[in-house]
């Protein structure tokens, strides 16, 4: 389990909470990992603005201009 705390800071929001690791994998880089989580403890209401928030992202890396 890891506790993991998310902010951004052009939407004025803090996210805290519990998470399992479902997976980790190592990258190109031996100092860092991609990890897969599952919340334990997230409250609905952030796990509403953490998906619309990586929704926003996603659109954005897609459609630059």
């Amino acid at each position: 389990y890891i506790h993991i705390t998310l902010g951004h800071p052009e939407n004025f929001f803090h996210i805290a909470a519990i998470a399992q690791v479902a997976y980790c994998n190592e990258t190109e880089d031996p100092n860092k990992f991609r990890i897969g989580a599952y919340f334990i403890t997230l409250h609905p209401q952030d796990r509403a603005k953490l998906a619309e928030n990586i929704q926003e992202s996603q659109q954005t890396e897609s459609n630059p201009n």
